[in-house]
């Protein structure tokens, strides 16, 4: 028979904080017995938390899989009393498993943490199942204007088009079909400006709604002279350079 009564001390005492703790025993006495003490350890694990409330927003295509996530609603669940634990969605991000267009595409939610004085003792659990839209982006393809002589035929494809609205340094070659320029008033063949006449069609893509807008042209009498110039761009308050490309006279 033993001596004593077991005690017990070490820092697992009145431990209520997430951490690990001693158990250090003692107390015990024995004539017969040489008592040798283990110490052992207490761990309280931190109590983990949900998110109820938090949303995907919708975006336009971007060609990226970066997601907006709207936390108006965003809710801890599972705190205990009147810990002083919050919510912090200040980093939260989303992350959809897919770039493309579509609707329902499953987003993936990080960046949610907690602040307070008692957010040791718990962790959170990003939500789970958000889903958002990617809807296209808008592309406009317009016919540049071109121009012949009376007596001419017309130039395959014509001066082609204009292509705005790309994202993400995306290009024509992301586009699918092929570019198609057709002149609507193709029996006309008198000297004039046609306005609108020069149709473009042909492009397709999934991520873009493409608008096709037309351009004009120009049938030239004879003893005119006619300058084309390369297709150029600029920033507002800037000349262009133009690059005379052929100079034709009949």
């Amino acid at each position: 028979a033993l001596g004593g009564a077991l005690a017990y001390g070490g820092t697992s005492q009145n431990a209520i904080n997430a951490n690990t703790y001693t158990i250090v025993p003692s107390g015990l006495t024995s004539a017969n017995y040489t008592i040798s003490y283990v110490n052992g350890s207490l761990t309280v694990d931190p109590k983990t938390l949900t998110i109820n409330g938090q949303a995907a927003f919708n975006k336009v295509y971007d060609k990226s899989n970066n997601a907006a996530i709207n936390s108006t609603n965003a809710v801890l669940v599972g705190v205990i009393g009147s810990d002083a634990v919050t919510l912090n969605t200040t980093g939260a991000y989303g992350t959809f498993a897919s770039a493309d267009v579509a609707n329902g595409i499953a987003v993936t939610v990080g960046g949610n943490s907690l602040s307070g004085t008692a957010a040791s003792n718990y962790t959170v659990t990003q939500p789970s199942g958000l889903t958002a839209n990617i809807t296209p982006a808008a592309l406009t393809v317009t016919a540049r204007a071109d121009s012949k002589f009376v007596t001419q035929n017309d130039a395959t494809g014509f001066n082609g088009a204009t292509i705005t609205g790309f994202v993400g340094g995306e290009t024509s070659s992301d586009l699918g079909g092929s570019l198609t320029v057709t002149r609507t008033n193709a029996t006309q063949n008198n000297a004039n400006v046609y306005t609108g006449v020069l149709q473009p069609s042909g492009l397709t893509s999934n991520n873009y709604n493409i608008q096709f807008l037309p351009g004009d042209y120009t049938i030239v009498p004879a003893q005119t002279l006619i300058v084309k110039v390369t297709n150029a761009t600029t920033t507002y308050g800037s000349a262009p350079t133009l690059v005379p490309t052929s100079v034709e006279y009949l």
